[in-house]
């Protein structure tokens, strides 16, 4: 009796959902940054810098 409950167990779903979630927060900072910069406000470049940090290095 073998056990088959119709799925496989691929995983290339995962890469693309981590992929998709890396261009939405890449996307994030850019933007946080670009206003930050043009605002003059330091707590959003601030805060771009942080979010870069574990983008950069992954």
């Amino acid at each position: 009796m073998g056990h088959d409950h119709g799925h496989d167990h691929t995983h290339g779903t995962n890469r693309k959902v981590l992929f998709i979630s890396f261009l939405i927060i890449t996307t994030y900072m850019i933007v946080e940054a670009i206003g930050g910069y043009l605002t003059n406000s330091l707590a959003l470049l601030a805060d771009a810098s942080h979010t870069s940090g574990p983008l950069l290095v992954d």
